[in-house]
């Protein structure tokens, strides 16, 4: 049937991989891509909407927007950041050789 066409194709793109509860997953993204919220989307549509309302955007804005990425320049979030250590993202939370004992 149709339906069952159209579920085999939404399988090939997303596959559904059963993997049982407690199991590590390492997950590897081979092409990048961008997240936006439901937010981030009506804002969008708002700001479209409201482009063709009003003047076009100055060139000093538009060269700022094309800079950064959802208005987030990776350089300061990094300066906010600080330095991290990848070991405190890992499964135990510590950084080897700390004793709290």
């Amino acid at each position: 049937t149709l339906s069952e066409y159209y579920i085999k194709r939404a399988e090939q793109y997303h596959p559904v991989i059963p993997i049982g509860a407690g199991n590590e997953v390492t997950v590897v993204f081979q092409d990048g891509f961008q997240l936006k919220t439901i937010e981030e989307l009506d804002a969008e549509k708002n700001g479209q909407q409201q482009a063709h309302n009003q003047e076009p955007v100055a060139q000093s804005e538009a060269q700022q927007s094309d800079s950064n990425l959802n208005g987030f320049n990776t350089d300061e979030m990094l300066k906010k950041l600080g330095k991290l250590d990848p070991r405190q993202f890992s499964p135990g939370g510590e950084a080897q050789g700390e004793n709290h004992g």
